[in-house]
């Protein structure tokens, strides 16, 4: 991923890429004005680090937005993949779990909606894109759980109505 952002912004001045962890970010302190985290919450080994951190490279006044998937939303694939829910249920963390791990450090909720996520153009596009397996629940099922929800969701496909497919994500915006 590294490599291939920095070809995208080759030349660039504006902007450097650097290795490193929410726990540990490679940035001096008050460094930044706003941390955008998506979609990768839930894979941080120790939450309540990867937040003070996020304060220390915070200049006053700064800003973390995160957008997640928390436990209250619902997955499109939970129906078709046994166990899916089970996984998300255990690592996955709540709204109010993210608030208060947050505010514990010291920041200020601003808001907190929910958005539209969509996850495929429709529901035969879900299907091929779940058997990619890219996605991070989809990847910690046993082989035999996956396969049965990729056959499941590739025959009920076809006769799912053209619509959104997707889900709700939420989308935190907490002040230092």
């Amino acid at each position: 991923m590294l490599t291939i952002a920095r070809e995208k912004f080759q030349g660039s001045n504006v902007v450097s890429f650097r290795r490193g962890s929410g726990e540990a970010i490679p940035a001096d302190d008050e460094a930044a004005d706003l941390i955008f985290l998506s979609m990768s919450f839930h894979h941080l080994t120790d939450r309540a680090t990867a937040v003070r951190e996020c304060s220390r490279v915070l200049r006053p006044r700064g800003v973390v937005c995160l957008r997640t998937s928390t436990a209250e939303q619902r997955s499109p694939y939970a129906p078709f993949f046994p166990g899916y829910q089970e996984i998300a249920d255990q690592i996955l963390p709540s709204a109010s779990e993210i608030s208060a791990c947050f505010e514990g450090a010291g920041f200020r909720l601003r808001s907190h909606d929910l958005i539209a996520h969509q996850m495929a153009p429709n529901w035969v596009a879900l299907a091929e894109k779940a058997a990619m397996r890219a996605d991070s629940i989809l990847v910690r099922l046993p082989n035999a759980s996956f396969a049965e929800g990729v056959i499941s969701m590739r025959a009920q496909a076809p006769a799912a109505p053209e619509e959104f497919v997707g889900m709700n994500v939420d989308l935190f915006v907490f002040a230092k």
